[in-house]
């Protein structure tokens, strides 16, 4: 499961701030972390690799799948 460098960079930012700021148990923020980790994967698989090329139509075709 590859992720685009850039998204895998802003995963980790986003997964760092929520152990401090969330207070989260472990397991709940491993699920999430895997959930992203999916989800970065499938936009990396097609041909996407910054924010700014996230379509609505993308967040709405993982949130069906």
């Amino acid at each position: 499961m590859e992720i685009a460098p850039s998204l895998e960079a802003l995963l980790d930012q986003f997964l760092r701030a929520s152990v401090f700021e969330s207070g989260l148990a472990e397991r709940s923020l491993a699920a999430y972390a895997a959930d992203l980790r999916r989800y970065l994967a499938r936009l990396t698989e097609k041909g996407i690799d910054t924010p700014d090329d996230i379509l609505r139509e993308d967040i709405l075709d993982h949130l069906i799948a």
